[in-house]
C-alpha cells in the first residue's frame, strides 16, 4: 500500500465521488475508479458503498479512512517539525485572510516586503473559514473571531466594528422623506443575524429587498443607492460614495487574530511575514473600530 493509494481513499471519503474526488486529486476520474477497485481487491474489502446521494464508507471503510487520517496527520506534523528548523528567507508562505482585508491593507504592503524579501513567495488565500493550519493548508491566518482555536498561537490585533451604512444620495432623500418606496434594507443570507442587527437599528421594521452574499457586491449594491446596510467601517469609511446613518452607534462585533501553527512560526520567512502583517493590521486599528473621521 502506497501514500498515493491514501490519498484516493482519503479524496474519496470527503469528496463523496469519483469525479469530485478525481478534481480534487487532479486526475481523470476512470483512473481513481480504477485504483479504487485494486485498493479494494488487494485488501480484500469493499471500503465503499455507491447510493444515490453519493459514496458511502463501510464500516471496514471506516475504519481505513481513521488509520489513513492518523497516517496523513503524522507526515503534516513531522513537515512541521522540519519546516520549523527552516531559518532560510526564502520559499512559499501562505497566508489565508478575508478579502476585504487583503484588499484594504495588505496589498499597501506587497511592493515594500517583496523589494525587502524577494527570495519569499506570498501566496493569498482569500478566504473566512477556519483554514487548516495543522495539516499545511496555510502558515499565517488573520480571522475575525471571538475564539481563535487552542492549538493556534497568536494575538489578538484589533477590534472589528460595523455600522449602518448608505449612499449620500440614498441618505438624503431618505432625511428629506424622498423614498417612494421607503428605507428598504439590503441583507445576506443568515436570517437569524440579519433580523438581530437590523432591530436595532432606527429602521426596524424596514423590509429586506434583497440578499447579497459577498461584501465587495454588498458594498457596491449600498453605494448605487439599492437600500441601507451594514458594514465592517474598515470598508464602509473608506468609501467616499458612503455615509453613515445619522445616530446609530458602532457595532464591536468581534476581533482580527493574527494566527498561526507554533512550529511554523519558528520558521524565519514566516516570522518575517508575521511582522509585517501585524504591523499593517495594528496600524490600521482606528479603522477597524471605526475612529478615521468617515470619508
Amino acid at each position: 500500500m502506497q501514500w498515493d493509494d491514501l490519498k484516493i481513499v482519503l479524496a474519496l471519503s470527503r469528496k463523496g465521488s469519483v469525479r469530485a474526488a478525481a478534481r480534487r486529486l487532479a486526475l481523470d476520474h476512470s483512473t481513481v475508479s480504477r485504483r479504487l477497485g485494486r485498493i479494494e481487491e488487494a485488501l480484500g474489502l469493499s471500503l465503499f458503498e455507491r447510493t444515490g446521494e453519493g459514496l458511502k464508507a463501510t464500516a471496514a471503510g471506516e475504519r481505513f479512512i481513521q488509520a489513513a487520517q492518523q497516517i496523513e496527520d503524522d507526515l503534516a506534523d513531522t513537515q512541521r517539525q522540519i519546516r520549523g528548523h527552516d531559518q532560510r528567507l526564502s520559499g512559499p508562505v501562505i497566508v489565508t485572510a478575508p478579502d476585504e482585508i487583503v484588499a484594504t491593507l495588505i496589498l499597501d504592503e506587497l511592493a515594500d516586503f517583496r523589494a525587502r524579501y524577494p527570495d519569499i513567495e506570498l501566496r493569498l488565500s482569500m478566504s473566512y473559514a477556519s483554514a487548516d493550519l495543522m495539516r499545511r493548508q496555510a502558515d499565517i491566518a488573520i480571522r475575525v473571531t471571538d475564539e481563535p482555536p487552542a492549538h493556534l498561537t497568536g494575538k489578538r490585533v484589533a477590534p472589528y466594528v460595523e455600522m449602518y451604512y448608505a449612499s449620500r444620495d440614498y441618505i438624503a432623500r431618505l432625511e428629506a422623506g424622498d423614498l417612494r418606496e421607503g428605507p428598504q434594507w439590503i441583507g445576506w443570507p443568515d436570517a437569524s443575524r440579519r433580523s438581530h442587527v437590523f432591530a436595532e437599528s432606527p429602521f426596524p421594521d424596514a423590509p429586506v429587498a434583497m440578499s447579497i452574499n459577498g461584501l465587495t457586491s454588498y458594498r457596491e449594491a449600498l453605494a448605487r443607492g439599492l437600500g441601507l446596510g451594514v458594514l465592517p467601517c474598515l470598508l464602509g469609511d473608506a468609501d467616499s460614495r458612503l455615509a453613515r446613518l445619522r445616530g446609530c452607534e458602532l457595532r464591536h462585533v468581534s476581533d482580527v487574530w493574527l494566527l498561526t501553527h507554533e512550529s511554523a512560526g519558528r520558521r524565519k520567512s514566516v516570522e518575517v511575514v508575521m511582522n509585517m502583517l501585524s504591523a499593517a493590521l495594528i496600524r490600521a486599528r482606528p479603522l477597524f473600530a471605526g475612529k478615521r473621521k468617515p470619508a
